[in-house]
C-alpha cells in the first residue's frame, strides 16, 4: 500500500509538535476568567529621550458571562520577576481597547469581550533588554452581566 507524501507529512509533522513527553504545566491549573495571548510580540526601539523602549500589543479576552475590570497590570523580566512597568486603573484606562476599536478606551470588558492592550515599557535609564518578559494582571474585579 503506497501513502500518499501529504499524508505522511502531515503525520511527521504532528508527532514533530506534539512529542510524546509533553505534559501540562501545571497538574491543578487555576481558572480565570481571562485568556490572553500576544498578538504582536515585543519589539525594542529606541527613544528620543535616548531610553530604550519595549512596545507590543496584548490580546485578552474576557471569557465569562460577567463584566471585568482591570484595577493593576504588571510587566516584569520573565526570569527574575523584577519590575519593568506597572499600570494602575488611570494608565489602564487610556491602554486596554475593547474590539481593537481605537478612541474606545476603558479598563472594563462586557461578558464575552476582546480588548487589545497596546504596552508601551520605558527601560530605566542604561538597564539591559530583558531576555524574557511576562505580563500580568494581578487584580481585577467582576460582576455580573446586566440582565
Amino acid at each position: 500500500m503506497r501513502v500518499p507524501i501529504w499524508l505522511l507529512s502531515t503525520f511527521v509533522l504532528l508527532l514533530a509538535t506534539f512529542p510524546s513527553g509533553v505534559h501540562a504545566a501545571s497538574d491543578n491549573p487555576k481558572l480565570t476568567p481571562l485568556v490572553a495571548e500576544i498578538i504582536a510580540p515585543p519589539h525594542v526601539v529606541p527613544g528620543s529621550d535616548g531610553r530604550l523602549h519595549i512596545v507590543y500589543e496584548l490580546a485578552v479576552t474576557n471569557v465569562t458571562g460577567g463584566n471585568v475590570r482591570f484595577e493593576k497590570l504588571e510587566v516584569v523580566e520573565a526570569d527574575s520577576g523584577a519590575p519593568l512597568a506597572e499600570l494602575g486603573p488611570d494608565e489602564l484606562a487610556t491602554h486596554v481597547t475593547p474590539g481593537a476599536s481605537r478612541g474606545n478606551e476603558t479598563r472594563e470588558l462586557a461578558a464575552y469581550q476582546f480588548a487589545v492592550i497596546f504596552l508601551h515599557v520605558v527601560l530605566a535609564d542604561g538597564a539591559a533588554v530583558p531576555a524574557r518578559i511576562s505580563t500580568r494582571s494581578r487584580r481585577f474585579s467582576r460582576s455580573s452581566a446586566p440582565t
